[in-house]
């Protein structure tokens, strides 16, 4: 399986029925991104995204870590 998988993170293109494609994209996290989804917030990020995002759990996440994808459908050309 694509996420599960994490040897195989590259972009792919995916059939998928009707004659549509998909594409598929990994977003691992980088250095920058801890900032507001790492494991040790600053007090100053961690009651800002508090009071703008009460319900997100989008944090304790490391380097290298798969926070998601990318998804894109499209026709497949002929």
């Amino acid at each position: 399986a694509y996420l599960g998988d994490s040897e195989n993170r590259a972009p792919q293109v995916v059939p998928l029925p009707n004659d549509r494609l998909g594409y598929v994209e990994p977003i691992i996290l980088k250095p920058l991104c801890l900032i507001c989804h790492g494991a040790s917030l600053a007090p100053a990020v961690a009651e800002r995204i508090d009071e703008l995002y009460p319900d997100d759990h989008a944090v304790g996440y490391e380097t290298g870590d798969l926070r998601g994808v990318f998804w894109i459908e499209f026709p497949a050309e002929e």
